[in-house]
């Protein structure tokens, strides 16, 4: 885990944010959607600059410890079609320290996918729409 300093660039206070899931399902559906391809949509009531680190936790139904991503600020846009209390759609992309570690969550929520869904189903769910499904 990276140090304060490393996260912001300075000693500035680190920002932590947690993200509860109440349904496996609901975080099964945002990881198979963005959270695999490297990113997140966050509705927020403040906006954040571009560039800005924190460490994001995500919370998931079974997991006992909740799951720790290095997160950055990529994109923000106006919240024009949002509810009154959001002020900002902030788009954040995960760091990862090595190619490892991001291949160590991708092992580990498939596993959980499979566990859960089976193996058939969970593979469909993770397909990329370019990629050929062959039928059993």
């Amino acid at each position: 885990m990276r140090s304060r300093e490393e996260l912001n660039g300075s000693s500035h206070q680190c920002i932590c944010l947690c993200i509860q899931y109440e349904r496996l399902n609901a975080f099964f559906s945002e990881y198979a959607q963005s959270i695999r391809r490297g990113w997140i949509d966050i509705r927020s009531p403040h906006p954040l600059p571009d560039a800005t680190r924190f460490l994001l936790k995500l919370r998931v139904p079974t997991v006992d410890e909740p799951l720790h991503l290095e997160a950055a600020v990529s994109q923000e846009e106006p919240g024009a079609s949002m509810q009154a209390e959001f002020k900002a759609n902030i788009r954040v992309h995960f760091i990862f320290p090595s190619d490892e570690a991001k291949q160590g969550l991708h092992q580990r929520v498939t596993q959980m996918m499979n566990e859960r869904f089976g193996l058939p189903l969970s593979e469909r769910l993770l397909c990329d729409e370019t990629d050929t499904v062959l039928p059993a």
